[in-house]
């Protein structure tokens, strides 16, 4: 008797045990995919709105990668390039001058991610 009680207890430790790792993993799961498919949408929402923008037409906006922390609500882009496009503007390069920026990571913390993508500003 004592050991089928030993054993119905090592058996409900196995099972919620077994059941406690499921729910971390699917909860860490859908945690990446939220945060993977936010990056693709700020990444969109950013080029959206560089496009839009009268500086598009002289300068090329490029960076190597943009990651989200959901929990701190922060953004991090890194290696940022505005590079000018002269192809197509080189007399108003002449006349003007030019910039070629580089930055190397810009941080905005405690950002309003969703209202950004709503109404296109960061708070």
């Amino acid at each position: 008797m004592a050991q089928k009680k030993r054993k119905n207890k090592n058996t409900r430790k196995r099972i919620v045990s077994a059941l406690l790792i499921i729910i971390v993993l699917a909860v860490g799961g859908v945690f990446y995919y939220l945060s993977n498919n936010f990056n693709h949408l700020i990444a969109a929402k950013i080029d959206e709105i560089y496009k839009k923008s009268e500086v598009s037409s002289y300068y090329s906006l490029e960076y190597r990668k943009l990651r989200i922390n959901l929990l701190s609500m922060s953004l991090r882009i890194f290696d940022v390039q505005f590079k000018p496009i002269i192809k197509n503007h080189e007399e108003y390069f002449k006349e003007n001058g030019s910039l070629d920026l580089q930055i190397g990571k810009i941080i905005l913390k405690n950002a309003s991610l969703i209202e950004f993508i709503r109404s296109n500003k960061i708070d």
